[in-house]
């Protein structure tokens, strides 16, 4: 009689069948469809996170500065007139001084502290991973001041609040997620999902939401629906907007 020994009953054993196949195949499918999204939602907080944690650190330096300055915050824009009668602009992501009082309350701050450039750890994490070829600083984070009309654009001006004729500072914004390095009202709907340079705008990058940080330094976040509601309640002159009477 001829019978196979139990290693070569075993050896025709080796791999699959197609329908052994097919099962694995299945389930890797269903882990995937369930871990990927748990996956990217969490990478989504984790970017939330830092971005508020940001915001935070942005306000910290604003409040800094206005200490060392008479309690005027950064601006976001100021024009003065040069002795040669041009009109120079600096904006509040450039301010010498704000970036040093942002290097040092950032986490990275003594590695930095002789660079002039806006510190790379402080940039929108969202913004800085996009594909955009339009500078990240500009439309990481925007600033919310008194800046003029455009008719007014072209004349000196110095947009930052003073803390001393704040009304509420707790409910008015100083920094948001934006597509541009200043926040206006016109541009608060203005935010199409894509990451490029939207002039005045509010981003609504994380999740559908706008990250904010407020004067009195705590953080939050608003969407189109919220804006609609301040909207109803007083529109440009809401505290979220105006911060002095």
């Amino acid at each position: 009689m001829n019978k196979r020994s139990p290693i070569s009953r075993f050896q025709s054993r080796q791999g699959f069948t197609l329908i052994e196949l097919l099962t694995v195949i299945a389930i890797i499918a269903i882990l995937a469809a369930i871990l990927i999204p748990a996956v990217s939602k969490v990478r989504a907080q984790s970017y939330k996170a830092k971005s508020l944690s940001n915001l935070r650190l942005l306000q910290v330096a604003n409040s800094l500065y206005a200490t060392e300055n008479d309690g005027r915050f950064v601006a976001p824009s100021v024009r003065t007139k040069k002795p040669n009668g041009r009109l120079s602009t600096q904006q509040w992501f450039a301010t010498p001084e704000y970036l040093d009082l942002l290097r040092g309350a950032s986490p990275d701050g003594a590695s930095r502290a002789v660079e002039r450039d806006f510190p790379l750890e402080m940039f929108d994490p969202l913004a800085l991973n996009s594909d955009s070829a339009v500078r990240v600083h500009v439309r990481s984070y925007g600033a919310f001041g008194n800046d003029p009309s455009n008719s007014q654009w072209g004349q000196e001006h110095n947009s930052g609040n003073h803390s001393a004729r704040m009304v509420a500072p707790s409910k008015t914004a100083a920094f948001a997620t934006a597509g541009d390095w200043r926040i206006v009202y016109g541009g608060r709907f203005n935010w199409a999902g894509v990451e490029t340079k939207v002039n005045g705008s509010m981003a609504y990058r994380h999740l559908d939401t706008a990250l904010v940080v407020y004067f009195d330094g705590h953080v939050g976040e608003v969407t189109k629906d919220d804006m609609r509601k301040i909207d109803k309640d007083g529109g440009i002159q809401n505290r979220f907007w105006n911060a002095q009477d």
